[in-house]
């Protein structure tokens, strides 16, 4: 519990390990019953699983990785991130009152954007399958993942709204306002570019308003409870989606705006990975979602940022980048298969 600035009832920012709800769908038992304990972070743990083979084959398109390597892991990445993503989507398709009810929630309702996000990535996917059936259903996919995620934000906004206090403010809640940039990063395989252009200019305006007060409330509002620590480390995902998503999606991208995001982008990155050192101690819980994602677009920031330097003549520049992003390709392979193990190990023991 954390006491609301405003004098307010305490405010609860935990995240139950066991989604448990009182519902007479959740208490009929069966598979329902099952997909209502499905926690809303496993959204994150597909994102993070799609978005890594498409960094994984935007490395081996820059030929940084040995041959075949991308090859391998791709389609085992893809059936992970469907394997997390499906279950998640039927259990608010079958229970649409589960999502009102997490959408009210501080912490909840701010990673269900993720779901959409992950969607999107995986219309990407689709797209590149020869035939015209998969081409138009991705681009429908595409489509209603964008409008789910504005729906969700819009959601969101107006549920925490009537109840806002700094102290309720985690670090995801970049995700709903900001997240939506992954439009951006996936327009370009079904060549919708001008329709995702106006998102990355919202998410840019949006972190530029947050970024402020979320460092205010880390600084000088009440820690946030360990229940909800795990949120921090989604302060590294912000600025690299919004230069992955920028870089992506804009035939020349402004020099300067570039190099403006750039180092924030890196940065950020280099301070989750001093939090993980902490963080990685908590005890499991769905919230070890949150290490998996900002760590997969900061790589993919820094593969695109070298791509972008190479065709610029920034060679040194290139270079660099390019290192960096190889090392957090590394990292971020390395964390989405150690948390994936923790839910995979969690869903066998009946854990959610």
């Amino acid at each position: 519990m954390t006491k609301s600035a405003h004098g307010a009832q305490p405010v609860s920012l935990a995240v139950p390990i066991l989604e448990q709800h009182s519902s007479l769908e959740t208490r009929s038992g069966g598979f329902v019953y099952q997909l209502a304990r499905i926690p809303a972070p496993t959204g994150g743990v597909s994102l993070a699983s799609f978005s890594l083979a498409s960094a994984l084959a935007l490395a081996e398109s820059q030929q940084l990785l040995l041959p075949g390597l991308a090859g391998f892991f791709v389609p085992l990445l893809l059936a992970l991130g469907g394997f997390w993503l499906l279950p998640l989507l039927s259990k608010y398709l079958l229970q649409p009152r589960l999502l009102l009810n997490e959408l009210a929630h501080p912490v909840l309702g701010s990673v269900l954007p993720t779901a959409a996000m992950a969607m999107m990535v995986a219309a990407s996917w689709l797209v590149q399958l020869d035939t015209a059936a998969a081409q138009q259903a991705a681009v429908v996919l595409w489509s209603g993942a964008v409008a789910l995620h504005a729906v969700l934000l819009i959601g969101f906004c107006g549920r925490q709204w009537r109840l806002f206090s700094l102290d309720r403010m985690v670090p995801s809640w970049f995700v709903p306002p900001i997240g939506i940039v992954v439009a951006c990063v996936t327009a370009p395989a079904m060549g919708l570019e001008l329709v995702a252009q106006p998102l990355f200019w919202f998410g840019l305006v949006a972190y530029g308003i947050k970024l402020p007060v979320m460092l205010y409330r880390l600084l000088f509002v009440e820690r946030i409870p360990e229940s909800a620590l795990c949120t921090f480390a989604i302060m590294g995902a912000p600025a690299s989606l919004l230069l992955a998503g920028y870089l992506s999606c804009f035939d020349t991208p402004n020099h300067l705006l570039v190099l403006l995001l750039a180092p924030i982008a890196l940065s950020m990155t280099a301070l989750v990975y001093l939090a993980l050192i902490k963080l990685l101690q908590l005890p499991f819980s769905p919230g070890y979602a949150a290490f998996t994602f900002p760590l997969v677009i900061g790589a993919t920031a820094q593969l695109l940022l070298s791509q972008w330097a190479q065709k610029n003549g920034m060679t040194e520049l290139a270079e660099l980048t390019a290192i960096a992003g190889l090392g957090e390709l590394v990292v971020a392979a390395v964390m989405v298969l150690y948390v994936s193990g923790h839910y995979l190990s969690a869903l066998f023991k009946s854990a959610f």
